[in-house]
C-alpha cells in the first residue's frame, strides 16, 4: 500500500512539475485564470484519451515552446494526441514535427487537423516512420 501511495505522489509531482513548466513556456502566472483554462482542457484530454494527462501536457508544451500561445494549444492538442496515436509515437515527438511541417508549408493553427491527417496518410503510405517524414521536411 505504501509502494502505491508513492507512487501516486510521484505521478502527481510529475504533472504538477510539467504543468510549472507549460506556464513558464506560455510566460504565463501558473494559478491565473487564463492557464487555468488550459490547464482543464489538458485535464479533460487526459481523461479522455489513452494519454496521461502529463503527456497530454508534455506536448502542449512542445507547442508553447514553438512559439504557440494558450489558445492555440487548445486548438491543437486533440489532433496532435490523434497523429501520436496512430503513428504509435511520442506526443512530444508527434507535436514537434507536425509544427515543423506546419511551419514549414504556411499552415495556420486552425489546420492542425488537416495536417495531422496528411501525416499520418503520409506515413501509412509509404516506407517512412513519422520521425523518417519529419527529418525529410527539415529540408524542406
Amino acid at each position: 500500500m505504501v509502494l502505491g501511495m508513492s507512487k501516486v505522489i510521484r505521478e502527481t509531482q510529475k504533472l504538477d512539475d510539467a504543468l510549472r513548466n507549460l506556464a513558464a513556456k506560455l510566460n504565463v502566472d501558473f494559478t491565473g485564470q487564463a492557464f487555468g483554462e488550459v490547464e482543464a482542457a489538458l485535464r479533460e484530454l487526459g481523461k479522455t484519451t489513452s494519454f496521461t494527462t502529463t503527456q497530454v501536457t508534455e506536448l502542449a508544451t512542445v507547442l508553447a515552446q514553438g512559439g504557440k500561445n494558450a489558445g492555440q494549444i487548445k486548438v491543437m492538442t486533440k489532433s496532435m494526441l490523434d497523429l501520436s496515436r496512430a503513428m504509435s509515437e511520442g506526443t512530444a515527438d508527434s507535436a514537434r514535427i507536425a509544427q515543423s511541417a506546419m511551419d514549414a508549408y504556411g499552415l495556420s493553427v486552425e489546420d492542425s487537423r488537416r495536417a495531422a491527417d496528411v501525416l499520418s496518410y503520409t506515413v501509412n503510405n509509404s516506407n517512412q516512420n513519422l520521425i523518417d517524414l519529419g527529418e525529410a521536411n527539415n529540408y524542406v
